[in-house]
């Protein structure tokens, strides 16, 4: 089924919904994520499953920020994770909390946190799921400008992370061709198109 954009297409989608979804199970809770089995079945052939679900308890989403110097420099983060045991680059991101006034505000708060950089101007670029086939988590992109480094960061135990800088000019190679055993976060290349407008 190829469908067509128009404005009510949101509506025309829920509309042609063809799976009914039944009762959920969590087969395990923990501090930050939460397992669920989400039982479904096809309305037109009789098909009957369950879906593997992660959730965040808090159901907050998660503000993700790239940030450009006055020199014309995307700040990244070199980024040691665990679930994947590599190195990764990405963009500098954080959980919004209960406490932050606003997604803005959480994005400001993980790049002081994070880099110890502040931005001056900041745009919201985009916003959504990024692995809805197995998660519920949604993002916040926002772009910021003039970024000036002001502290030193200030990580928590359990993170690992140094600041690189690419020069805009130069991102694309340094994205394609990373150093072995350097995973790039494929999330940085949806900020490409918006380093050159401003």
């Amino acid at each position: 089924v190829e469908l067509i954009y128009r404005n009510r297409v949101e509506e025309e989608a829920e509309e042609t919904v063809k799976l009914k979804l039944g009762r959920d199970k969590v087969v395990y809770s923990g501090k930050w994520l939460k397992v669920i089995e989400r039982k479904f079945q096809n309305k037109i052939t009789g098909h009957k499953g369950t879906w593997e679900v992660v959730e965040r308890p808090s159901r907050r989403a998660i503000a993700l920020v790239g940030a450009v110097t006055p020199e014309n420099e995307l700040l990244l983060t070199k980024n040691y994770r665990v679930p994947l045991k590599k190195w990764t680059i990405e963009m500098c991101a954080g959980m919004i909390e209960e406490s932050d006034a606003s997604e803005e505000a959480a994005a400001r708060r993980e790049l002081l946190e994070e880099m110890g950089y502040e931005v001056g101007e900041m745009k919201l670029l985009m916003r959504g799921p990024f692995n809805a086939g197995m998660q519920n988590d949604q993002l916040v992109i926002f772009l910021g400008w003039d970024a000036k480094k002001v502290q030193e960061p200030q990580l928590e135990g359990g993170e690992d992370i140094k600041v690189v800088k690419v020069p805009i000019k130069r991102l694309m190679p340094f994205l394609l061709r990373p150093r072995k055993n350097l995973l790039v976060d494929v999330k940085i290349f949806g900020l490409i198109p918006f380093l050159t407008r401003r």
